[in-house]
């Protein structure tokens, strides 16, 4: 909220941000402020915007078991360069490197990727056949 008011307010936007007032000083955040703020941004902010805008778990998921459906298999580094220029710039290296880890182990966990091998080293991710595909 300190943020969103901060930008409203230095963009020199005509409509300043409505106090709360459960807590005066702070903008409440809703569908009129974020419209509001996305109206003041710069075309610049815009793209920063929408670059530091991450989608949905399912959508980065969705990815892996499309290439894993099209492919068979796949290391650890072909899931790395699959996904990691598709997450947030705001992400330091470390977050998006754990978010790869992450995306994988939530699908494994599901039961819908698994490794072929026990070896991490040169284990390949694979889709898991279920009954009713084969």
């Amino acid at each position: 909220p300190y943020l969103l008011c901060f930008h409203v307010l230095k963009s020199g936007c005509p409509h300043p941000p409505p106090v709360s007032p459960a807590q005066p000083g702070l903008c409440p955040i809703g569908i009129k402020i974020l419209n509001l703020f996305r109206n003041c941004l710069t075309e610049e902010d815009k793209v920063q915007y929408i670059k530091n805008k991450a989608f949905d778990n399912k959508y980065y998921q969705d990815m892996i078991v499309n290439y894993l459906r099209e492919f068979g298999k796949a290391n650890r580094a072909a899931m790395r360069e699959l996904l990691i220029d598709k997450f947030p710039d705001n992400l330091t290296p470390s977050q998006k490197e754990r978010k790869v880890l992450t995306l994988l182990t939530a699908l494994k966990r599901k039961g819908i990727i698994d490794t072929d091998s026990d070896n991490r080293k040169i284990s390949n991710w694979i889709l898991i056949q279920k009954k009713e595909d084969e």
